[in-house]
């Protein structure tokens, strides 16, 4: 006995766009799930630190200088400085994103794509932390960039920088910069030590360091989970900063910003 078959079968027919049917809503639904996650995840976080001053805090010795924070309208007396330049790069754009700054110092920020004038805190006493800041930014691109003033955040006992993932993250890196640092070549005891610190308690991950060149120091790590910590730490040579430090005559206290 043969078998015929014929794509004009209306049986046969039915049975192909069936499949295709549901072909098609398995691949929207996965799909779907896909665009879900990948608006749950950064492509790359790069944070940039520029130290622009490096004395150390003693009571003998006087500050570079006095530092207007905005956001605490006042003065602070300042022996180090670091700028933070953070970018992100989204897989599409997050919506909602919460950034935050936590210093042993004081730390002040500026948003600057999405461009936000001033600091906004529902809770006018979070303002007056000076160790911590908190920010909810409504991010409508892929593409975040900010810039935080961190003083006096490397002194003895925290000589280190560290950036959290803020979510799952294909790629991130640091780069440190003590080039304009006077003597710079001869501020570290030993060379820079990173760590990859996990959100799940497991072993701390040994990274390496690199440098770009003499006094530049960066760091990458790719695949991150949320809330994993990759930390630069530092071994300064004090007696040679405080040297520097002794060196500093006078306070300089700029005109206060408009």
């Amino acid at each position: 006995m043969t078998n015929h078959f014929s794509f004009t079968d209306p049986n046969l027919l039915a049975g192909i766009l069936a499949l295709l049917g549901g072909l098609l809503t398995f691949l929207a639904i996965v799909i779907s799930v896909w665009r879900k996650k990948l608006k749950k995840h950064i492509q790359n976080k790069i944070t940039y630190v520029k130290v622009i001053h490096l004395t150390k805090k003693t009571k003998d010795h006087k500050p570079v200088y006095e530092a207007y924070v905005r956001r605490l309208k006042s003065y602070i007396p300042v022996f180090d400085e670091s700028h933070f330049f953070r970018l992100i790069v989204f897989h599409s754009p997050p919506g909602n994103l919460t950034v935050t700054d936590r210093s042993s110092g004081t730390v002040d920020a500026i948003m600057i794509d999405p461009w936000q004038e001033e600091l906004y805190f529902t809770d006018v006493g979070a303002a007056k932390i000076h160790d911590f800041l908190s920010q909810n930014i409504e991010v409508k691109t892929n593409i975040f960039f900010s810039k935080s003033m961190y003083y006096n955040g490397l002194q003895k006992g925290n000589e280190d920088v560290a950036i959290k993932m803020d979510l799952d993250t294909d790629m991130a890196r640091i780069i440190v910069d003590f080039s304009s640092i006077p003597g710079f070549k001869d501020i570290m005891a030993e060379p820079p030590m990173a760590t990859l610190v996990p959100l799940k308690k497991g072993t701390v991950e040994s990274l390496g360091v690199g440098q770009l060149q003499s006094g530049i120091y960066t760091v990458c790590k790719n695949n991150l989970k949320k809330d994993d910590v990759i930390r630069m730490n530092f071994f300064f040579d004090w007696k040679m900063i405080e040297q520097n430090s002794s060196q500093i005559n006078a306070v300089q206290k700029p005109a206060t910003p408009d």
